[in-house]
């Protein structure tokens, strides 16, 4: 008997790994190959930190005596810098190359902001932070592009889910924050998770980088581009502008 059901556990056991082999989603996983590999694979090392801190960045910020009123003056900002670097997103990304785009302005949107949230002493630290982080609007464009342009085709949709996993999974780890905080005090743990999130992110950017290379289309678009104002690399993004404007639904 007992060996009946070792071989049943066994056999389980080599079920389960059959079942793992043959999804999809674990083999395009595993199978991955170029830039989609590495965007993937280190995706949850922006996802980690990002869940463990966002839950309570308003009580820090309120630890550190910013008011109901500066604290939404601090989301405004935010918003208000993405909707502006939005709009150049497109001609970055074509001029300095996806991969160039991604790692400059990763150091800039969430480097810089990991280290000012970490050291903040009051009001301005998070508007100036706020100000940079909203750049991440740019490398959202030109992280999708080296993530997907290269890429075989009929496996988008896979690699997008395991993306869209990716951060649900990562979300798993926020209630550390508050496990934390029950046992320490707010302002140290929060400062202690930005630097946690500086060093993590911070390694995240230098393997994309040192793993990924630019893509096709990205290096066709820098050869265009090449002497050309920027100005030029906006025109099509004034005229979405326009014709947002003169429609009376929008």
């Amino acid at each position: 008997m007992h060996g009946e059901r070792g071989g049943k556990a066994g056999g389980g056991v080599t079920g389960a790994g059959a079942w793992l082999r043959r999804n999809r989603l674990v083999h395009t996983l595993v199978s991955l190959e170029g830039n989609a590999r590495w965007c993937v694979w280190t995706e949850p090392m922006w996802g980690i930190p990002y869940y463990l801190y966002i839950p309570l960045m308003s009580k820090y910020m309120e630890a550190l005596g910013l008011s109901p009123l500066q604290i939404g003056v601090v989301a405004t900002v935010f918003v208000v810098s993405q909707m502006t670097f939005a709009f150049f997103a497109g001609a970055v990304t074509d001029r300095l190359g996806r991969r160039w785009t991604t790692t400059a302005v990763d150091v800039l949107c969430w480097c810089v902001p990991f280290l000012l949230w970490m050291n903040a002493r009051g009001f301005a630290w998070f508007v100036v932070a706020a100000a940079i982080n909203g750049l991440w609007r740019i490398t959202e464009n030109s992280w999708g592009l080296l993530l997907a342009e290269d890429a075989p085709e009929g496996l988008l949709v896979n690699i997008y889910s395991l993306v869209a996993i990716s951060g649900l999974l990562a979300g798993f780890f926020s209630p550390l924050t508050s496990l934390l905080v029950a046992r320490f005090s707010l302002v140290p743990v929060m400062r202690g998770i930005f630097l946690f999130g500086f060093i993590v992110f911070t390694t995240k950017l230098v393997i994309l980088h040192v793993k990924s290379h630019e893509t096709e289309t990205g290096r066709k678009r820098m050869e265009e581009l090449r002497g050309k104002p920027l100005f030029h690399s906006v025109r099509g993004s004034m005229g979405v502008i326009r014709g947002m404007l003169s429609r009376r639904a929008l």
